[in-house]
C-alpha cells in the first residue's frame, strides 16, 4: 500500500458533481416549471414534488462526491506519512459514502495503518463482516490474534503464522464466524511466504506504536516482540521495544534485546549501542562495551544523556570493576573522554594504556594532550618533547598535532598549544 494518488478518480467524482451543481439544478428547475405550466391543474402538484426530488438528489450526489474526496485525501495523507489524518479521512469517507468509494480498499488501509489505535479492532471486525474472504484483512486478524496477551487464541494464531512461514503445502487462516480460507497452490504460497516477514512485522510494529500511545505497554511489548520474530533485523523496532521495556521497568529485558539487535546489525542506532554496552559489561565483555560506546560517541553524535551514560560506563571500566582491558581499548576511552571534556578521566585512561604497553605512541601523545588540557602545561610540553624524540613526528604521531589544533579551536591553552605546534610540527 505505497501508491501516492488514485489515478482516474476525478472522472468518477465528476459524475456525482454534475447533478449536484447549482447550474444543473437551476436548469432542471426551470424545465420543471415549464412542464408544470403546461400541465395546468396537475402542475401545481407535480412542480413542488419534482423540485424536492431535485434538491434531495443534489444533496445525495454532493455527499457521494465528498465521500470520494475524503477517500482520495485519506490515501494521499497516508502516502505522505500523516497516518492519523489519513485514517480519519478514510473513516469519514466510509461513514459518508460506503457504497460510492472502494470500500474494501479503504478498510484494508484503515486496519493496516490504524492497527493498535483506538477503535482499530472494532473497524477490523466490521471490515471482516463486510469482506469475510479478504486475505489481507484475515492476515491482519490473524496477526492481531497472535498478539493478544496469554490466551488460547494467541497460541493458535501464532501457530498458524509459523506454519505459513514454514514449508507446509497448505495453510488455513481462521476468520470470524467460523469461516476459513485455505491457501493452496505453490505460487500463492510462495507469494505469501515472501511477503509474510515484512507484512507481519509492520503489523506488529503499527500495533505496538498504537498501544504505546494508549499506554498499554504490556501489549505493546508483546506486539513488538511478535514483529521482531518475523523480521528480527529491524533495529528501529528493536529500539522501540527497548524503550517500551525500559518504560515498563523491565531493564534487564531491555538490555538483552539491545545486545541481540546490535549483534545482528552493525548499523544499529546510538541508543541501542549504549544500552547494549551495559549488557556486555554484565556479561564480562568490557572491550566490546567500549567499542559500542565509541561508535555511539563518534563525531559527537550521541545525545547528552547517551554521552553521560557512556562516560559512566568508562568510569566503571577504568576502576577495574569489569576486569583488565587492552592498551588500545584504554586509548579509545581516553580519546572519547578528552573530546567530551573529561580530562581527568582521560588522563587515567591514557596512563592505564601506557602501563599495559609503554610503547603505545597514541597513549603517550594522548596523555600529553590531556595534561595540557587540564592545565598541567609544563608536564604536557615535556611529554610532547619526549614523544617526538622517541617516536618521531611522522606517521600516526601527526594525530598529536591534530589534537593540539582541536584544543586551539576550543580555546583551551591556546598559546601553549601553538608553541608546541611551532616547535615540533611547524608544517602541520
Amino acid at each position: 500500500m505505497t501508491d501516492t494518488l488514485i489515478i482516474g478518480r476525478p472522472e468518477k467524482t465528476s459524475r456525482y458533481l454534475y447533478p449536484a451543481t447549482a447550474g444543473t439544478s437551476l436548469l432542471l428547475a426551470w424545465g420543471l416549471e415549464e412542464v408544470s405550466r403546461r400541465l395546468r391543474t396537475w402542475g401545481r402538484y407535480v412542480y413542488p414534488c419534482a423540485l424536492a426530488a431535485i434538491l434531495l438528489s443534489s444533496y445525495y450526489y454532493l455527499k457521494r462526491a465528498e465521500a470520494i474526496t475524503l477517500y482520495s485525501s485519506g490515501r494521499s495523507y497516508i502516502a505522505l506519512g500523516d497516518i492519523d489524518t489519513g485514517v480519519e479521512q478514510l473513516r469519514r469517507a466510509i461513514d459518508q459514502g460506503r457504497d460510492t468509494i472502494d470500500l474494501e480498499d479503504a478498510y484494508e488501509r484503515i486496519c493496516y495503518m490504524g492497527m493498535g489505535k483506538e477503535g482499530g479492532e472494532d473497524v477490523l471486525h466490521e471490515a471482516l463482516a463486510a469482506y469475510p474472504g479478504n486475505v489481507e484483512l484475515n492476515g491482519l486478524k490473524l496477526a492481531l490474534d497472535s498478539m493478544q496477551p496469554d490466551s488460547v487464541l494467541a497460541s493458535r494464531a501464532l501457530q498458524q503464522l509459523r506454519l505459513l512461514k514454514g514449508k507446509e503445502a497448505a495453510v488455513s487462516l481462521e476468520v470470524s464466524k467460523g469461516r476459513r480460507i485455505l491457501i493452496k497452490g505453490r505460487d500463492l504460497i510462495e507469494t505469501a511466504r515472501r511477503r509474510i516477514a515484512g507484512f507481519f512485522h509492520n503489523t506488529g510494529r503499527n500495533l505496538g506504536m498504537g498501544l504505546v500511545t494508549l499506554e498499554n505497554l504490556d501489549r505493546a511489548i508483546l506486539a513488538y516482540r511478535r514483529a521482531l520474530e518475523f523480521d528480527p533485523d529491524r533495529t528501529v523496532t528493536a529500539e522501540s521495544l527497548v524503550t517500551a521495556l525500559a518504560h515498563a521497568g523491565r531493564e534487564e529485558e531491555a538490555v538483552e534485546v539491545a545486545v541481540q539487535a546490535v549483534e545482528r546489525n552493525s548499523a544499529a542506532p546510538r541508543g541501542l549501542l549504549i544500552t547494549a554496552s551495559i549488557g556486555l559489561l554484565a556479561e564480562g565483555r568490557p572491550e566490546e562495551a567500549i567499542a559500542l560506546c565509541h561508535r555511539a560517541l563518534k563525531d559527537g553524535s550521541a545525545t547528552e544523556v547517551q554521552s553521560e551514560t557512556a562516560f559512566k560506563i568508562y568510569g566503571g571500566i577504568l576502576k577495574g570493576t569489569f576486569g583488565e582491558i587492552s592498551s588500545p581499548a584504554c586509548v579509545r576511552m581516553g580519546m572519547d573522554l578528552l573530546a567530551g571534556g573529561s580530562a581527568d578521566q582521560a588522563i587515567t585512561a591514557f596512563r592505564q594504556a601506557l602501563d599495559r604497553d609503554a610503547a603505545n605512541s597514541q597513549a603517550h601523545f594522548g596523555l600529553a594532550l590531556a595534561l595540557l588540557a587540564q592545565g598541567q602545561v609544563e608536564e604536557g610540553e615535556q611529554l610532547y618533547a619526549e614523544g617526538v624524540e622517541r617516536f618521531g613526528a611522522a606517521r600516526e604521531e601527526s594525530s598529536a598535532a591534530e589534537g593540539l589544533r582541536r584544543l586551539i579551536a576550543r580555546g583551551i591553552q591556546v598559546e601553549a598549544a601553538r608553541a608546541i605546534l611551532a616547535t615540533h610540527w611547524p608544517e602541520q
